[in-house]
């Protein structure tokens, strides 16, 4: 009997109380800047308060003017924040915002990756961030323009275990949700463990000129 009580009680300090990642419920297109040409990405790590307010915008990645489009549109999201236990705590969410390029391909415009760069990894607390991403390309039977943006929950080994629509695109979505699927992550991280955690990816789909 106190062998298996002291299995039990094992079992939960080891997994610790359960943290439900942050969830977005209502997002603002970032617009992409006039007479863009080539193709480029902006990575932020968001900070949401236990109201679901975006608290906090760090830039990990991207230029002007693209962080400015990116950082306007993020301070008008709004969550339903994380929750540990049953209450509302605070969290960090990780954004990336891939701005096209007016054209079919990215050849000469961006690059497969559209300058997108590995960043530096933190070992003690980050959200989820992709580690690669490959530019979906925009879809030749398509007329359509404008942002599409999911919401990646990511597990403790930094599988998407949830991929959710949250502004969709008809024509644009599905190349945008199966380039996501080839993407390579990495985890959500607190006090060095990984944990799981809450990616936003918006892609920003401009009509090839």
């Amino acid at each position: 009997m106190r062998t298996v009580v002291a299995a039990l009680l094992f079992h939960l300090v080891s997994t610790g109380p359960a943290t439900i990642p942050a969830r977005l419920q209502s997002a603002v297109s970032p617009k992409p800047p006039l007479n863009a040409i080539a193709g480029t990405c902006v990575l932020a790590d968001v900070t949401v308060d236990l109201q679901g307010h975006v608290a906090g915008i760090s830039i990990l990645q991207g230029m002007e003017p693209f962080t400015d489009s990116a950082s306007r549109a993020m301070k008008q999201w709004r969550f339903k924040p994380a929750s540990l236990n049953g209450q509302g705590v605070a969290s960090r969410v990780g954004v990336l915002t891939v701005f096209r390029p007016a054209a079919i391909g990215n050849t000469g415009v961006g690059g497969p990756s559209l300058g997108y760069k590995q960043p530096e990894l933190s070992q003690n607390d980050r959200p989820p961030l992709p580690l690669a991403i490959t530019d979906p390309g925009y879809p030749v039977n398509s007329t359509m323009m404008g942002v599409v943006i999911f919401e990646l929950t990511l597990d403790k080994s930094g599988h998407p275990s949830k991929v959710r629509t949250v502004l969709d695109i008809p024509s644009l979505t599905d190349v945008a949700r199966d380039a996501i699927r080839s993407w390579k992550f990495t985890p959500a991280m607190e006090s060095g463990q990984p944990v799981d955690g809450t990616l936003i990816v918006a892609i920003s789909f401009m009509r090839p000129v």
